[in-house]
């Protein structure tokens, strides 16, 4: 024993000399019933545990083209890079909604189908149709074959509210007040 260790049966393989253990990799531990267990690895199967990881090491330095140890920071300078790349295509995506937008004529109800966009971009563009028209519609086809169709008003108190999805009502009078005949291919 060593101190207060615990010296319950390890259920694990038994050498002669203590050369035969090579490496040694604390793999795990927890607490358990007010003590710690430790997870153990050794052997060939801890040296291919590391050969495997070091592959992995020098794959990610060659595709980021750094060193091994530059590694870390190269990963966090990519994320970074990502995160700018995520605004940068959030404000463009903005512009281009106002554009779309300004293709729909001003009034009650305004309508647009544009493929492909997802659950927020419909929001978003409605919330762009509803600077100019009462109640949005937006009807946008998945790459599933579904469609969307979101129809938004405005909150009556303050037009700069947070858009809500209208009730199953609003949509009826909505459709209701799309006059078919007035619509155009926005595509």
């Amino acid at each position: 024993t060593a101190g207060d260790a615990d010296v319950c049966a390890c259920c694990g393989v038994h050498v002669a000399r203590t050369s035969q253990v090579q490496m040694i990799a604390v793999r795990d531990s927890m607490n358990y019933k007010g003590g710690t267990r430790i997870f153990l690895g050794c052997g060939r199967r801890v040296f291919a545990d590391y050969m495997a990881k070091n592959q992995q090491c020098l794959d990610i330095s060659h595709a980021l083209s750094a060193k091994t140890d530059e590694i870390y920071s190269k990963v966090n300078d990519k994320i970074a890079e990502c995160e700018n790349l995520k605004i940068a295509l959030s404000a463009a995506k903005d512009e281009l909604f106002s554009y779309w937008a300004e293709a729909v004529p001003a009034g009650e109800v305004g309508f647009m189908a544009k493929d492909g966009l997802s659950s927020v971009e419909i929001q978003r563009l409605c919330a762009k149709i509803n600077e100019k028209c009462t109640t949005a519609c937006v009807v946008s086809k998945q790459t599933d074959g579904t469609s969307k169709i979101v129809v938004y008003k405005p909150s009556q108190e303050d037009k700069k509210e947070a858009i809500q999805f209208a009730t199953l009502d609003d949509i009826q009078e909505a459709i209701n007040d799309i006059d078919l005949s007035d619509i155009q291919d926005l595509r």
